[in-house]
């Protein structure tokens, strides 16, 4: 296979799409799973609790990162945006790029 900017790019893409960062609580994001667990119900609650415990719960973590908000509160997160590569259809590129957007958990 040619060395090609295009695929170098969509592995280095595709890494950072599977790299999963860290669980963190602060201050705030721990009062706000600390009220948020008085007021939800059932597993929700329980895996609220669970990761305010120290050391806190990897299966309650790991229920909670299923929804997209509650992953983006409990950890620093990164999504490709957006593509450009290439100068023509019948030609091997020599650039690619991309743009990453992060969200950075505070204190980072």
């Amino acid at each position: 296979m040619p060395d090609n900017a295009i695929y170098h790019l969509a592995n280095g893409l595709l890494r950072i799409s599977q790299y999963e960062f860290p669980f963190e609580l602060n201050d705030i994001t721990r009062a706000y799973y600390e009220r948020m667990s008085k007021v939800a119900t059932g597993q929700r609650a329980a895996a609220m609790k669970a990761i305010l415990k120290n050391p806190p719960d990897k299966t309650a973590i790991a229920r909670l990162s299923e929804d997209p908000i509650d992953h983006s509160t409990m950890r620093t997160t990164c999504v490709a945006t957006r593509l450009n590569a290439g100068h023509a259809n019948n030609a091997l590129p020599q650039m690619a790029q991309a743009n990453v957007n992060c969200r950075i958990f505070p204190g980072h």
